[in-house]
């Protein structure tokens, strides 16, 4: 069939039905996936929606899995693989209620992802979520990380950084940080403790993501905390920007911070760590997987540990040129080629178990 050295794979690439993944990392992750994927000269892959006739392919792939949504069918004609980004919701629960019908849904979701051919995740921290959650056995799962996008090593000239630096206003120093307001990114958190810091240092706070300027109950929640801390103008919040201003960024930025609580993988981090910009991170969950030794490492329910680690970013020079060089080499551990050649080596593995079992 398909898996034998002369033929191709016919790959049914899903888009994410949930509007909400398609802007999020989850739909950047599948996107450059399927871009990478699109030069194996044994794959013919072909992005789909969930309604479109799968039965001319020889795999379908789902790069998405929430909990609380009914995202996958019922019954498939062809082997699936399912990408499950992260299971935070089940993890902290506490803070993502399902509801009654999310509860239901889930049960359902439970009992459909088990009859997937295989999955993939983007940690061995969020695989060690699926075994507990799912109930799935260990060599069902393949961690497969994800990539840095090759521009963000590249240069970037003075008049478009300077472009970017007056269009959103940007006259002092800054940290950044890039990303949604779920709970598991501690934005209070980060905002306490930003706030422990401009008692010592002249510096801004810059939060970007799509997430920051929508009206949601999370997003008033983070305006009272700014307001409450006296915050002000120190910390901007910033919509979607483009990829040309978010590399401007990542190279104006002091420093970059990930206060999460966990991750399912950490993209920005990678992003900034292959930008040149220095990273102060937690070490929770899959951050550290990614992080390494590379970072100023922080305690994400210790505010004071934050300000101290991120004071300690700003000043100490020899750690920070360090980092710097180490960051740009953890980077270029995680390219989207070596994503795709996992993934298609996975879909050899489903196609020849599914003709043992014809």
């Amino acid at each position: 069939m398909t898996n034998e050295v002369n033929k191709i794979i016919s790959v049914g690439f899903v888009k994410p039905p949930i509007l909400g993944h398609k802007k999020r990392g989850i739909g950047i992750f599948g996107q450059n996936l399927m871009q990478a994927l699109s030069k194996s000269k044994n794959i013919r892959i072909e992005e789909i929606t969930v309604d479109d006739n799968k039965n001319q392919f020889d795999i379908i792939h789902y790069p998405y899995f929430d909990p609380f949504f009914l995202t996958l069918p019922f019954k498939s004609p062809v082997p699936t693989v399912v990408t499950i980004h992260d299971l935070i919701p089940l993890r902290l629960k506490k803070y993502y209620p399902a509801g009654i019908k999310g509860k239901i849904k889930w049960e359902i979701q439970k009992r459909v992802i088990r009859t997937a051919s295989h999955i993939c995740t983007d940690s061995f921290s969020s695989k060690e979520d699926i075994k507990k959650y799912l109930a799935i056995c260990d060599e069902r799962i393949s961690v497969v990380y994800g990539g840095v996008d090759e521009v963000y090593y590249l240069p970037i000239s003075q008049k478009i950084m300077d472009e970017t630096a007056k269009k959103y206003n940007i006259i002092e120093k800054f940290i950044l940080y890039v990303g949604d307001i779920n709970y598991n990114k501690n934005i209070p958190g980060l905002l306490t403790a930003f706030s422990q810091i401009i008692q010592k240092e002249n510096i801004d706070l810059i939060l970007v993501g799509p997430a920051f300027t929508q009206k949601t109950v999370e997003l008033d929640e983070i305006k009272q905390k700014i307001k409450d801390l006296s915050l002000g103008e120190k910390v901007k919040l910033v919509n979607y920007v483009s990829n040309m201003e978010l590399r401007s960024l990542y190279k104006l930025a002091s420093l970059y911070v990930q206060s999460s609580f966990a991750e399912g993988f950490g993209l920005s981090v990678l992003e900034a760590m292959a930008s040149g910009c220095p990273v102060v991170s937690s070490r929770e969950t899959s951050l550290k997987e990614i992080c390494a030794d590379v970072v100023v490492p922080i305690n994400p329910y210790d505010e004071t540990n934050i300000s101290e680690g991120i004071i300690k970013a700003l000043k100490d020079e020899t750690l920070r040129n360090k980092n710097i060089q180490k960051g740009i080499a953890q980077a270029k551990k995680f390219t989207w080629e070596d994503a795709a050649l996992k993934t298609e080596e996975i879909y050899l593995r489903v196609l020849a178990q599914y003709e043992k079992q014809e």
